[in-house]
C-alpha cells in the first residue's frame, strides 16, 4: 500500500515515487507520451468497471488571463 507519494517536473517529465511505510517503492519518469497513454488506459478501465470517475478524470479547464 502506498504511504508516501512525492513528485517533481523537470526537463517536461514527471519524476514520481510512491513508497510503502516499510520495505521498498518504486520511481517512475513519464514523459508526455506515456503519460498521455497511461491516462488513456485508466479512463478505459474505470469506464468498463463502471467506477464513475468522469468528473475527476477529466482534463483541467485552460488557465483564465487576467489583463489590468
Amino acid at each position: 500500500m502506498a504511504y508516501r507519494l512525492t513528485y517533481n517536473i523537470k526537463d517536461d517529465q514527471l519524476h514520481m515515487s510512491i513508497q510503502p511505510k516499510t520495505g521498498q517503492g518504486i520511481n517512475l519518469t513519464l514523459t508526455r507520451d506515456i503519460n498521455a497513454s497511461l491516462t488513456q488506459l485508466l479512463r478505459g478501465w474505470a469506464s468498463k468497471a463502471e467506477w464513475l470517475l468522469d468528473g475527476l478524470l477529466a482534463p483541467p479547464p485552460p488557465p483564465t488571463r487576467v489583463i489590468n
